[in-house]
């Protein structure tokens, strides 16, 4: 049976959501080839998955190295498992550099705006530490004409900095489009976050206090809510305080020397986070608190924060 694009993409997500994140990279990236939809969007998927199993490699984490060991072993491939991650990342940053220009300028087009606004993110970051293109420039500092990140020359250390210090792609798509309760080992992801936000803080790469900012403002609320699907709900509370500790909690958006917006829009889905802890615990007042918090705070909201609100209101509407 022939495999259409859409069925490639059912099979991508179901691979990236069992945490098969090579495979899931792979097919997401055969589609962008083939889909008239929207090759932006799956490219992105593409090297979002391509960049986590890279990342998790670069760092060391022993179920990953084992899993991506036993691939190339069955593929009969001679490169190491930490050559394999390097070839990922650098395919992973290449397409980060392509998806802007496969856009179909559907500017009213949600996920491809998202997919362009975070490979533009990516591709500042690389643009600026263009020095790791050789061990002398990252050693000594010195700059580099070129913009392209050589994954062959560069130093350990800094490819775990690169892996860790631009977001959590995969992480991000699954908590936008609902689809955290299907990601399939919950616990391992939230150790993954935890570890890449420990090699971001060791090395501290990102020296904007506005990127700065808003990377632990999804680091709070990704925990938050993945600690919450795994039904650890007052340890999913305390997280989420260290980001909004009380209801009329709010930040002054404020906008870096390139024009980088702080990212207001964590504060409003950590408050609702909030509210479904709440409820858990069985404080129903306090969630339906936070949730009208976020209702009334009179913030532009995101389409999707607004349909899960809804969604919560009607749940307290009757349970209370």
């Amino acid at each position: 049976m022939k495999l259409t694009p859409r069925l490639l993409d059912e099979r991508a997500w179901c691979a990236g959501l069992l945490g098969s994140s090579r495979e899931a990279g792979t097919l997401f990236l055969t589609v962008a080839k083939n889909s008239s939809w929207s090759p932006s969007f799956y490219g992105y998927l593409g090297a979002c998955y391509y960049y986590e199993q890279a990342f998790k490699v670069l760092c060391l984490m022993p179920d990953d190295l084992k899993e991506l060991s036993r691939e190339l072993s069955a593929r009969n491939e001679k490169r190491s498992v930490q050559d394999e991650a390097r070839l990922l990342l650098s395919k992973a940053l290449a397409w980060f550099k392509t998806v802007p220009n496969l856009g179909k300028k559907r500017s009213s087009f949600p996920p491809e705006r998202f997919a362009i606004m975070r490979c533009a993110d990516v591709n500042l970051l690389t643009a600026k530490h263009a020095t790791l293109t050789s061990r002398g420039g990252a050693a000594n500092g010195t700059t580099s004409n070129s913009a392209q990140v050589s994954l062959d020359t560069v130093p350990e250390d800094k490819i775990r900095v690169l892996s860790s210090a631009l977001f959590w792609p995969t992480t991000e798509l699954a908590y936008f489009w609902n689809g955290l309760f299907q990601i399939e080992n919950k616990a391992q992801v939230r150790r993954e976050l935890e570890q890449s936000m420990a090699v971001y803080r060791k090395y501290q790469m990102d020296e904007d206090p506005v990127k700065k900012h808003n990377f632990l403002c999804m680091y709070r609320l990704f925990r938050g809510a993945m600690l919450r699907e795994e039904r650890q709900f007052a340890d999913a509370d305390a997280e989420l305080a260290q980001l909004v500790p009380s209801i009329d909690f709010s930040i002054q958006v404020g906008v870096n020397e390139s024009g980088a917006n702080v990212e207001k829009w964590t504060v409003e889905f950590a408050k609702y986070e909030r509210g479904l802890c709440q409820w858990e615990l069985g404080d129903r007042k306090q969630a339906l608190a936070w949730w009208n918090a976020v209702k009334d705070s009179g913030h532009p909201l995101d389409a999707r924060l607004k349909f899960r609100l809804k969604s919560a209101l009607r749940k307290a509407a009757g349970g209370l």
